[in-house]
């Protein structure tokens, strides 16, 4: 979990901290604020500060749990609003691209390393 496979990478608990600030940043109130929020420490996100598997746990757990929250709470009419990211206005099918998107590529890259660093 915080093993990190060459210099520069990144341990699994950094890319889930990251996920987290990400998760939370675009999805709470996405529909009335910006998805890159003012308050959000994007390169803190990178400084680990997890340090044990429960509190792990508990950032993955809470980023998608803003996300599900967020999805569940849509109407139809939801999705014909714009949204925006860093100013940039999309429509609710392009912010959802923009952001889940991204997502598995952090993830992938770190089981390819777990996979050949034994």
């Amino acid at each position: 979990m915080l093993f990190i496979y060459k210099e520069d990478s990144n341990s699994i608990a950094i890319i889930v901290n990251h996920l987290h600030g990400n998760l939370l940043s675009r999805w709470t109130n996405f529909l009335t604020t910006d998805g890159e929020k003012e308050t959000r420490n994007r390169d803190g996100e990178f400084e680990n500060g997890i340090k044990t598997k429960n509190q792990l746990i508990e950032r993955w757990n809470g980023g998608w749990k803003s996300l599900f929250d967020t999805l569940n709470s849509l109407t139809e009419t939801d999705l014909e609003k714009t949204i925006y990211i860093r100013n940039q206005g999309l429509f609710f099918y392009g912010c959802h691209y923009k952001t889940i998107g991204t997502l598995p590529l952090p993830c992938w890259t770190n089981c390819f390393y777990w996979k050949n660093a034994n």
